[in-house]
């Protein structure tokens, strides 16, 4: 079964870009086997934000993808997951499974709440600090200085 998804690929600070994502099943990912419809200049790629309303819609999935296409072209890789929530502290989360299924990359999670529910929600009923703009935008001008995808 191929599966097709529409994903609003944003690059940081260039304006957003369309791309079309098509994939067999999920098994595909170890062997990194991608089809793009639409070309990726890999030089033009700094930082890419993957985003996508509500849970289970794909953007792991789709965030490994494209992680995975980068590592095999040589590329330095890192992800940034600034809230995680739903999973326990001891649990893998979905930094980690980016991990499993793209292969060796920088893993970054800035914040995680027990409770599934919206980050600034779960952060306030856990009485934790929410992940403020300006923390997201620091870890990721640190992890874009050492690496060549974010």
């Amino acid at each position: 079964m191929t599966y097709l998804i529409r994903l609003m690929v944003a690059f940081i600070p260039k304006s957003a870009l369309m791309a079309t994502i098509r994939w067999a099943a999920p098994t595909w990912l170890p062997a990194k086997r991608v089809l793009w419809s639409a070309g990726l200049a890999w030089s033009a790629v700094g930082v890419l934000v993957v985003s996508g309303t509500g849970t289970d819609v794909g953007k792991t999935v789709v965030a490994a993808a494209i992680a995975a296409l980068a590592l095999a072209g040589g590329r330095r890789v890192a992800i940034l997951k600034p809230a995680q929530s739903g999973v326990a502290m001891d649990e893998p989360g979905d930094v980690d499974e980016v991990a499993r299924l793209a292969g060796k990359l920088t893993m970054r999670e800035l914040r995680r709440y027990p409770d599934p529910l919206a980050p600034d929600v779960a952060a306030r009923r856990a009485g934790l600090p929410p992940v403020r703009p300006a923390d997201a935008t620091a870890a990721v001008t640190a992890l874009d200085r050492t690496h060549d995808l974010v």
